[in-house]
C-alpha cells in the first residue's frame, strides 16, 4: 500500500453510506484502512454494511449508525460516538442529500428551502460539529459530495442546483477559513453516475445523456471513491477549496448538451410519476 494513500491512522465518517457513491467511499476507505463511522437512517442498514466491512477489512473497523442528517441530535450524537469509540475524527465525508425536482413555477416556496436546509445547512451543521476534533489532533479533511447540476442550468432541479452551488461556495468559504488549523475542505461533483435507474428504466433516456458526455459512458461509484481516498489521505495534503468535477466531460460540453439531457430524465421521471398517480385513481377501492 503507498503511503501515500494509507488511511491507517485516520478514522473516517461516512453519511449515507450504504448505497452507491457512499458505500464505494465507505469500501474503498476501508479498503486503505481507515477506521469508518457509517450512518443510514436505516440503523439495520448501517449496522449491516458495518458487519461486512468488518469482515472483509478486519475485525472492529467500522461501526453503523442510524443517522438523520436533519435531526440536530443525531449529529451531536454521531460526534459523541466516533469520539469514544476511537477517541478523533480525521475525515468527514458529507454524502447524505436530498434530491428534489420541479421547476421554479410548479414547486411550492418550501422546495427551495428544503433543498438548502438539506444540502447546505445540514452539512455545515455536522462540520461545525466535528471540526473541533480534527483541529484538536492537528489537521483534517472535509469531503463534500455535490453534483454537476450545481454547475449548469437546468430548470426542472432548480432548488437542488441552487443548493449544490451553494455549497460549492461553502466549499470555498471553509477551506479558508480552517486552512490555519491544517483543516482541508474540498468536494467532488459527480455527473452521470451508474448509482440509479436512470440508466436502465429509460433506455431512449439514458441514451440521451450519454451522448452528451464525451467518454460516452456514465461514471462507476468507485471513481468517485477514487478521489475521496485521494482528498483524504496524504496524497491529497495540499489541495483545498477545490470542487472536482468527476463527468467524463460532461460539463465542457456546455449547459444546453447537459441540460437536454438532464431534462429529458426529468420529462421520463415525471410521466412516470403521473402513471403510478393514475394507476391508483383507478385501482378497485
Amino acid at each position: 500500500m503507498s503511503p501515500l494513500f494509507d488511511l491507517g491512522s485516520r478514522v473516517c465518517v461516512v453519511t449515507g453510506a450504504t448505497m452507491g457513491i457512499g458505500r464505494a467511499i465507505a469500501e474503498r476507505m476501508a479498503e486503505q484502512g481507515a477506521k469508518l463511522i457509517v450512518t443510514s437512517r436505516n440503523e439495520q442498514h448501517a449496522r449491516d454494511l458495518a458487519g461486512d466491512l468488518n469482515s472483509r477489512y478486519g475485525s472492529d473497523i467500522a461501526r453503523g449508525l442510524p443517522f438523520t442528517l436533519a435531526n440536530r441530535d443525531d449529529v451531536d450524537r454521531l460526534a459523541v460516538n466516533a469520539l469514544a469509540q476511537w477517541g478523533r475524527i480525521d475525515v468527514l465525508v458529507c454524502n447524505a442529500a436530498h434530491l428534489n425536482f420541479g421547476r421554479l413555477e410548479e414547486i411550492p416556496d418550501s422546495a427551495i428551502d428544503e433543498s438548502l436546509q438539506a444540502n447546505v445547512r445540514n452539512y455545515a451543521a455536522l462540520t461545525r460539529a466535528l471540526v473541533p476534533s480534527m483541529r484538536e489532533h492537528g489537521g483534517g479533511s472535509v469531503i463534500y459530495i455535490l453534483s454537476s447540476l450545481g454547475f449548469f442550468a437546468s430548470p426542472p432541479y432548480v432548488s437542488y442546483s441552487l443548493a449544490k452551488a451553494a455549497l460549492k461556495h461553502l466549499t470555498s468559504i471553509l477551506a479558508v477559513d480552517f486552512g490555519p488549523d491544517n483543516i482541508r475542505v474540498n468536494a467532488i461533483a459527480p455527473g452521470s453516475i451508474r448509482t440509479s435507474s436512470k440508466f436502465h428504466d429509460n433506455k431512449e433516456q439514458s441514451k440521451i445523456l450519454v451522448g452528451r458526455i464525451p467518454l460516452q459512458r456514465p461514471g462507476e461509484p468507485d471513481e468517485i471513491a477514487a478521489c475521496a481516498v485521494l482528498l483524504a489521505s496524504a496524497g491529497g495534503a495540499y489541495i483545498t477549496g477545490q470542487t472536482i468535477i468527476i463527468d467524463g466531460g460532461q460539463v465542457l460540453q456546455g449547459m444546453e448538451g447537459a441540460r437536454e439531457a438532464y431534462d429529458a430524465l426529468a420529462e421520463a421521471r415525471d410521466a412516470r410519476d403521473r402513471a403510478a398517480v393514475a394507476r391508483a385513481q383507478e385501482a378497485p377501492r
